[in-house]
C-alpha cells in the first residue's frame, strides 16, 4: 500500500493487514492507493509481529540496544526511530499492535522532515481553494481551523487538506490530510456546523445536542450531573470523538480533489484571544513565523526524542532536524512572497459565521 503525499509523493507501507486499527486509521487521514511502481518513495513502512532486539536498555518510554534507538507504547510495543537516517529514504519498523495514535503521530513528523528534502515544508494549516488557487487558515490547535474550513465547504469551497498543508518553495498547496476531522464538543458548541452535512456522519451529534437541550431546562447540580452522564454515555457507545467528513468540488459533493496543486493567494492566521473582531494585512515573514511555530509546538514531543536519541548516541545525528526551523521558515517563507497574508483577531465565543464573512471579504 503507498500513502499518497501531495501530488508526487508517497510513504510505502507493507506487511499491514487490511483489517488492522492502524490501517483503519491510516485510510481515514491518507490517500492510499495500491503499490504500483512510483517514483520519490520518502520512505518505507514495515510491519512486523516483533521487533528483534538485544539486550534493550529502559529509559521511561524510549528504550535503545547497541545499534538502535526505539520508542514505546503503554503496552511495550516498539516502532524504531532511525533519527540518523531521514536525510534519505530509510525503513522505519514497526510492531502491529503498536498504538495507532501515537504511530500517525510519528509518521506525520517523519513526513514534515522528509520534505525539506524535496523544497516542500509541512505547516499547521488548513486550507481550500476558490477559483483553482489555495487560501490557508493557520493557527494553534484548538483556533478553529477546521471550523472556518468546514463554513467555506458549506459554501461550496472544495477543501485541498486539513489540519496539515504540504506547501513547496515555488508557492503550491497540495493534499495531505483527505478528511475533515471535528471534535464533539466543537459540533456542541456550533450546531449550525452540522446544516447540510451527511445525515449518517452527523446522527449522533444531532441526538447528543437534542439530549443536551433538554439537560439545559434541569435545575443547578441535576443539569451538570445530566450533561456529564450524557457525553459519557456518549463517548461510550460510539468509542471515538470525532467525525469524518469528505468533501468535494461541491458542498453536497463527496469525491475529495486528488493530485492537484494549487498556486498559494491568501494565508490567514487565526488568533481567538482578543476582545473583538480585528484583521490586519501582515508580511509573508511574519505569517511564516506564525505558521513554523503552531507547528513547532505540536512537534515538541517528537522533538524530545531526537533529543534522547543524541543523548544515548552523541555521534549520530541529522542535520534535517538540527536545522528543521531554518530550513522551514525559508521555505514557508518563499513560498509564501507572492501571496496576500493577514491576521484575524476575534473573542473565543464568535460564530464560525463572521469569521467567514470578514475572510471571505478579504480572499483577491
Amino acid at each position: 500500500m503507498l500513502l499518497r503525499i501531495g501530488q508526487e509523493f508517497y510513504v510505502n507501507i507493507s506487511d499491514l493487514p487490511n483489517k488492522s486499527v492502524i490501517s483503519t486509521f491510516l485510510c481515514q487521514d491518507f490517500e492510499c492507493i495500491e503499490n504500483t511502481a512510483a517514483e520519490n518513495i520518502l520512505f518505507e513502512v514495515k510491519f512486523c509481529e516483533k521487533i528483534q532486539t538485544n539486550d534493550l536498555k529502559n529509559m521511561g518510554c524510549f528504550e535503545y540496544d547497541d545499534t538502535s534507538f526505539y520508542l514505546s507504547d503503554r503496552d511495550k510495543n516498539l516502532i524504531s526511530l532511525p533519527f540518523d537516517k531521514l536525510d534519505s529514504p530509510f525503513t522505519l519498523d514497526v510492531e502491529l499492535l503498536f498504538n495507532p495514535r501515537d504511530f500517525l503521530y510519528i509518521l506525520k513528523n517523519i513526513i514534515a522532515i522528509r520534505l525539506l528534502s524535496y523544497d516542500y515544508a509541512l505547516v499547521h494549516a488548513s486550507s481550500f481553494s476558490d477559483n483553482s488557487k489555495a487560501v490557508m487558515i493557520g493557527a494553534w490547535s484548538g483556533v478553529g481551523k477546521t471550523i472556518q474550513l468546514l463554513e467555506f465547504a458549506k459554501h461550496g469551497y472544495p477543501f485541498i487538506s486539513d489540519d496539515l498543508t504540504p506547501i513547496s518553495r515555488k508557492g503550491f498547496a497540495e493534499t495531505l490530510i483527505k478528511s475533515v476531522k471535528v471534535y464533539e464538543k466543537e459540533m456542541i458548541k456550533n450546531p449550525s456546523l452540522i446544516d447540510g452535512l451527511p445525515a449518517k456522519s452527523v446522527r449522533p451529534i444531532r441526538n447528543l445536542i437534542w439530549l443536551l437541550k433538554f439537560g439545559s431546562l434541569l435545575p443547578g447540580k441535576i443539569r451538570l450531573l445530566y450533561e456529564y452522564a450524557v457525553r459519557s454515555i456518549s463517548m461510550i457507545i460510539s468509542k471515538n470523538a470525532r467525525i469524518f467528513l469528505k468533501y468535494g468540488i461541491e458542498s453536497d459533493n463527496t469525491v475529495i480533489i486528488k493530485g492537484h496543486r494549487h498556486t498559494i493567494k491568501n494565508c490567514f492566521i487565526l488568533s481567538n484571544i482578543h476582545s473583538r473582531i480585528k484583521s490586519d494585512k501582515i508580511g509573508h515573514k511574519a505569517a511564516a513565523t506564525s505558521l513554523l511555530n503552531s507547528f513547532i509546538y505540536e512537534q515538541a514531543l517528537f522533538f524530545s526524542y531526537y533529543n534522547a536519541f543524541r543523548y544515548v548516541f552523541p555521534e549520530r545525528e541529522c542535520k534535517l532536524i538540527d536545522d528543521y526551523s531554518t530550513i522551514s521558515e525559508s521555505i514557508i517563507s518563499s513560498s509564501l512572497r507572492k501571496c496576500k497574508c493577514y491576521s484575524i483577531g476575534f473573542p473565543e465565543w464568535e460564530k464560525p459565521d463572521k469569521i467567514y464573512k470578514i475572510i471571505k471579504g478579504l480572499i483577491k
